[in-house]
């Protein structure tokens, strides 16, 4: 979608911002946060899902805090 938005931009000032964006998403870097966000906010759901259990205590929250840090520093 992207390209074809590149290649019929209505002004040279879209064509060109779209193509930097085009060389942004498709660098290494990009993909690499991309996908340290992703696995980041699968935990972070993860993490708050047991929390909203009623039937938590106060030492098995600590645990999962702990677990829930050990696994972000991975």
């Amino acid at each position: 979608m992207l390209e074809s938005m590149a290649n019929e931009g209505s002004s040279n000032s879209i064509r060109g911002e779209v193509n930097g964006y085009l060389i942004v998403m498709k660098s290494f870097k990009f993909i690499l946060i991309l996908y340290l966000m992703y696995k980041i906010m699968r935990i972070i759901d993860l993490f708050c899902c047991v929390l909203q259990q009623k039937s938590l205590d106060i030492l098995n929250v600590m645990n999962i805090i702990l677990i829930t840090k050990i696994l972000i520093e991975l």
